[in-house]
């Protein structure tokens, strides 16, 4: 057997982000972060590996593994530590792989790296790779990266004592935290740009942080600490110093490829006429060439050999700078330049001689980027797919990546057609061509920090804006087009009818819907009126008052529904004994008619209105009797295939959910008996058949549940329509003993806690009650509140109450995720974390006992310790300098 592999295209990127080197001590977190994408029209799996290569490793040695199945797997030597939690790997939206490591060991000192490899399956379902990239750490810092410089003073041995930290560059001071904590910068016009601060971040850290670094914040940085003594009257008296060693940061001058590439030479101190001469070369192996040279006559001569087909020109400033202009700069123009200057005297001849003195050189490093646009992302969406008839409808083209010149086509394919046609196009110059008519269609641009967004607007949609849309970005540098990407076919389907009231009722109750003409052309108009239960006809009534059924009303419904004029402009279409069945859209059309003086009926415009009606099921008992509690399972059945339970929901409050599915589900109980389910983000894959499995539980005099019933609903039958192919202050709040009541059975951990994590991380919070005796009789409501630094009230993020009630705070409703895997455990999941979140959290149960009355009575509270959030954006550049104090 042999198989033969057509040639794949290598697009593989595999990029490391973040700061070049890192300073720790042992027990300090850890977190790096690799990007790695892939381009290939097949369907190909990624495997990531982290590598680690020690100081006295022979070879880098595996960390940890997310294998192409998308399975985690440590390395030999790491299983411990992976059991542990303290080694993990996360991928992080698309491209982003994140390793952790909370604790770093004194074995972990080395660099690490990490190695991308893409697979394919062939038909005998084998695997064959067919590309592999391995990272490096990015080299210095560039201009308008962050940087954050941070001083750890260690001093455990010197209790009570006060400490002023000054970051030193080249000697210079550049910011000062004085033992009493006021802040001095010693560079006023970055402090008042907001470009440079300096705060203590915690008892022994303080943390300097440039926000857009310039070439001139490159040199030797240091933390000078002095340990000092309070005096009497309040003045601090400096006891001894110590001053860390240095750390270098180099920060280079970035340029895009194809933009110009200038390189300054500075000269001071001379007298005479000065020459240059600029040599350069590509990394520190490499020997320098000539590049191009300017005479003390100001003629440029001796152009190097790379050069001679290049636009390159030196020229002298009248202050004495030379400058170096390299135009539509490659990848090859980084590395390291020098310039040559000698000054030149006029002898006693006329001559011009070379002074006898040293040549000036500058060593200038350069960095040509090239833009990864393989990041480049472009996704089409809309807030609603389905658009009543003369309503507005907007269309969101959001373009995620490189900051560069974007071309953008929209592409409309009408429904029903094969050909594709073009609305309009924005060229990377800005020129806008209209192909369809301008009057119907408004756009509009807005540039966000991380993407821009292009908004197509229709005014008045008509079923000739009816189809699939698409937008098409080319992204285009000094004129040349770098890629091109094609959105995601959205369709937008036109309804005759707009929806303008909503009526919720039970089974077996009567339904009344209204439809009433407001305005007439005459006092003697006549209408007909038809009612529309979906697309089809349910009943209609003619100009004499004729009511025929259609279609729609079928053998048995026609039993059921009547319509009465109410008034003379008022028709009253009544359901007796709704069902579920009965649920849907009902539309009243009515047309209005004149008598001309012949005495022929003519008609005028037709209007129509739209009704919702929903129909609930309508449990008995619930409500009414406190000793009843339902257990319940939700499943799904995708078409062909068995069911699968979606979560699970126990009559104790037991909250358990599909594991595959967590992320993306949302369960409530608003009151008893009524439970909604809601999936977020919905796939292809969500179609199908969902239905869910009740019991029916009571409690007896002797504290024990019993089932009682059982029922299963019927199908709700779901079809997902194709869009696309595929330091804060901390806040602690204690109860004071007296508030607990004596007869309490359970106490809760009161330690207080912190959590540090970074924006878009979920973190999970815990409530844990430890129960001296498990006794059903009792059952627990549970409050989760959070409180902001800066405010002195709490918000009620979630309540859930003792007989099973699940509310969230709306503002959270998106974010947040409950669970109860046992019956003295409380979970709660915050999705998607902001800076907004960072905080304290603490949960307050309350306990309740049910008596043979059938009573439930509060008999004990109590409160957890405080979990302190604390978020911090993404996107630093960290050198650490530590400064240990050892006395």
């Amino acid at each position: 057997f042999f198989n033969i592999h057509s040639l794949i295209a290598d697009t593989l990127e595999a990029s490391y982000s973040g700061s070049p080197s890192q300073s720790l001590s042992e027990g300090d977190p850890l977190q790096l972060e690799c990007q790695v994408s892939s381009q290939t029209f097949q369907h190909t799996h990624l495997m990531v590996t982290w590598f680690l290569h020690g100081e006295e490793d022979e070879n880098p040695r595996p960390i940890i593994t997310l294998d192409r199945d998308l399975t985690v797997k440590p390395g030999a030597g790491f299983e411990d530590r992976y059991r542990a939690g303290l080694i993990s790997m996360d991928k992080v939206e698309d491209t982003t792989y994140r390793l952790k490591m909370p604790q770093v060991q004194q074995s972990d000192q080395g660099k690490f790296f990490c190695k991308a490899t893409e697979w394919i399956q062939d038909p005998d379902r084998s695997w064959t790779q067919i590309a592999h990239k391995t990272t490096a750490s990015k080299g210095p810092l560039q201009e308008g990266d962050a940087l954050d410089i941070r001083c750890s003073v260690n001093a455990q041995n010197l209790p009570g004592h006060f400490f002023s930290v000054t970051w030193l560059k080249n000697q210079q001071k550049v910011a000062q935290i004085g033992s009493s904590g006021v802040l001095t910068m010693f560079d006023k016009e970055r402090e008042n740009a907001a470009e440079m601060r300096a705060v203590k971040t915690s008892h022994m850290d303080y943390l300097l942080t440039i926000r857009s670094t310039r070439t001139e914040d490159q040199g030797q940085y240091q933390c000078e600490v002095w340990q000092e003594n309070m005096n009497e009257d309040g003045t601090f008296k400096k006891i001894q110093k110590q001053i860390s060693s240095p750390e270098t940061v180099s920060i280079t001058d970035a340029v895009t490829e194809g933009d110009a590439l200038r390189v300054v030479c500075s000269v001071s101190g001379f007298k005479g006429p000065l020459s240059v001469s600029w040599q350069h070369k590509k990394d520190s192996g490499a020997s320098f060439s000539d590049v191009i040279s300017l005479t003390h006559e100001g003629v440029m001569k001796d152009v190097g050999s790379r050069y001679q087909s290049r636009n390159v020109q030196t020229f002298h400033s009248p202050a004495g700078n030379f400058t170096l202009e390299l135009g539509a700069s490659a990848t090859s123009d980084s590395g390291e330049y020098k310039c040559i200057v000698s000054e030149w005297t006029v002898q006693s001849n006329g001559e011009m001689k070379k002074a006898n003195t040293h040549s000036q050189q500058k060593a200038i490093i350069k960095t040509v980027k090239t833009e990864n646009y393989s990041l480049m992302k472009v996704s089409l969406k809309s807030r609603t797919s389905t658009v009543p008839i003369d309503s507005p409808v907007e269309l969101l083209c959001i373009v995620r990546g490189p900051k560069v010149s974007l071309a953008v086509r929209w592409m409309f394919q009408p429904r029903n057609s094969t050909v594709q046609t073009n609305i309009l196009s924005i060229s990377h110059t800005g020129e806008m061509a209209w192909k369809a008519d301008q009057g119907n269609y408004q756009l509009s641009i807005q540039a966000q920090p991380t993407d821009t967004h292009f908004t197509l607007k229709v005014p008045r949609a008509s079923k000739q804006q009816e189809g699939q849309y698409q937008c098409q970005v080319d992204a285009y540098q000094k004129d040349v087009q770098k890629a091109k990407i094609i959105s995601n076919p959205l369709a937008v389907i036109m309804s005759l009818y707009s929806l303008t009231s909503r009526l919720e009722t039970t089974v077996n109750a009567e339904a009344k819907l209204e439809c009433s003409v407001t305005r007439t052309t005459t006092n003697t108009s006549r209408f007909t009126v038809t009612w529309m239960f979906g697309s089809q006809m349910l009943l209609a009534m003619d100009l004499d008052a004729v009511v025929k059924f259609g279609p729609a009303a079928g053998l048995e419904m026609d039993q059921r529904i009547r319509m009465e004029i109410r008034q003379k402009q008022s028709f009253q279409l009544t359901i007796h004994q709704v069902r579920t069945s009965d649920s849907g859209q009902y539309h009243c059309e009515v047309e209005e008619w004149l008598q001309d003086p012949l005495g022929d009926w003519y008609s005028l415009k037709n209007m129509s209105v739209s009704t919702e009606m929903v129909v609930k099921e309508k449990v008995e008992g619930i409500g009414y009797d406190s000793t009843l509690r339902y257990s319940l399972t939700w499943m799904f059945n995708q078409y062909q295939s068995s069911s699968v339970a979606l979560l699970t929901y126990s009559h104790d409050g037991r909250l358990k959910y599909n594991s595959e599915l967590e992320g993306r589900l949302h369960f409530s109980t608003p009151e008893v008996g009524v439970f909604h389910l809601t999936i977020h983000r919905s796939i292809q894959e969500d179609r199908g058949h969902y239905y869910c499995k009740v019991e029916q539980y009571q409690l007896d005099c002797k504290g024990q549940w019993s089932p009682k019933a059982s029922d299963k609903s019927g199908f709700t039958n779901v079809t997902v329509q194709s869009i696309g192919q595929d330091m804060s202050g901390k806040i602690s709040v204690h109860v004071d003993a007296e508030e607990q009541q004596k007869n309490a059975s359970f106490a809760m951990d009161k330690n207080d806690k912190d959590l540090d994590i970074k924006e878009g991380e979920q973190f999970n919070l815990e409530c844990s009650l430890d129960v001296e005796k498990d006794d059903p009789t009792h059952h627990y409501s549970l409050r989760w509140v959070f409180n902001r630094p800066e405010s002195t009230s709490g918000i009620p993020l979630l309540s859930y109450s003792y007989d099973g009630r699940l509310q969230y705070h709306k503002e959270y409703l998106d974010r947040l995720r409950f669970s109860r895997p046992t019956s003295d455990t409380f979970r709660l999941a915050v999705l998607n974390s902001d800076k907004a979140d960072s905080g304290s959290y603490q949960c307050r149960v309350e306990q309740h006992q049910h008596d043979c009355n059938g009573q439930w009575k509060p008999m004990a509270r109590a409160q957890s310790g405080t979990t302190t959030v604390t978020v911090n954006s993404i996107g630093n550049t960290t050198i650490y300098i530590l400064c240990m104090f050892n006395l």
